[in-house]
């Protein structure tokens, strides 16, 4: 697998994007990218900081949880957006940059690509892409940080260290089909995911939510959500119009948002 090009990065970027972008970092390893990022001065409000990387040293997930990235099995990638106006339907941009990657993956070939609430982007049951949004204040201004990881490669051991609550196996885009170079999957990461912070700003999740539920790979599954406030099981049953996540209870419709999800009846893909 070549290692990142800088330059066919930037100048394959939309011309949009790169009216976006105030700087863009491209790095052979870094500890973690989105670490990189929250500790650079903030963008501005509607513009991007980018950091990419092949390999992550300390790549991280929700909770703290590492991120297994060997050199060679995968993209990197964060991107610190400047929030121009902040929405009531906040929380649910970390769904909305799922449809993002969905895209990206989508304009490199792949299709079949779901998306498992509330951020895990699923092949062939396994885990595919993992995305983590943070937030934070700086001078007065709201900034995000998304990080997005994508499995492009992997070997038994990075696989086997892949395996989450709800997944057997991870999985990699090489085992979907030939994966593209990893500034090709930079450039149609970038450009869909500067895409959907614009657009997200504007419109909010209901500009998401009608491709979010086509791919939604949790529906008519048997979950449990830990969520901060309370433990909850039932039939995964889409989302609303907030990005929460319906479960139908025994005590009734119990919309969840925010917590972690395991799956009771995940089959095994043979397969593989």
């Amino acid at each position: 697998m070549k290692v990142l090009d800088a330059a066919a990065l930037r100048q394959g970027l939309a011309a949009s994007t790169g009216e976006r972008i105030e700087q863009l970092d491209v790095f052979e390893t870094i500890g973690s990218t989105s670490t990189y990022l929250m500790e650079q001065a903030a963008p501005s409000s509607g513009k991007l900081h980018v950091a990419i990387a092949g390999q992550q040293t300390a790549g991280r997930g929700r909770h703290n949880r590492s991120w297994s990235s060997p050199p060679g099995a995968g993209l990197y990638e964060s991107l610190a957006y400047g929030v121009a106006s902040s929405r009531e339907d906040f929380s649910a941009l970390t769904l909305a940059l799922g449809v993002g990657t969905l895209d990206a993956l989508e304009r490199c070939g792949f299709e079949g690509i779901q998306l498992k609430w509330p951020n895990d982007v699923v092949a062939r049951d396994g885990k595919l892409v993992g995305i983590l949004a943070e937030t934070k204040m700086r001078d007065g201004r709201l900034i995000v940080v998304a990080g997005i990881g994508i499995n492009v490669n992997m070997d038994e051991e990075t696989r086997a260290a892949s395996a989450s609550g709800w997944a057997h196996r991870g999985i990699c885009l090489a085992d979907l089909g030939e994966p593209p170079t990893l500034t090709e999957l930079g450039i149609a990461l970038t450009d869909a995911i500067a895409e959907t912070f614009v657009r997200f700003e504007s419109e909010g999740f209901a500009a998401f939510a009608e491709r979010w539920r086509a791919a939604d790979w949790l529906r008519g599954r048997t979950v449990t959500v830990e969520s901060p406030a309370a433990s909850y099981k039932g039939i995964a049953s889409g989302v609303d119009d907030a990005g929460g996540l319906v479960l139908k209870t025994t005590d009734g419709e119990q919309a969840v948002t925010s917590g972690s999800v395991s799956v009771e009846d995940v089959p095994v893909d043979s397969s593989q």
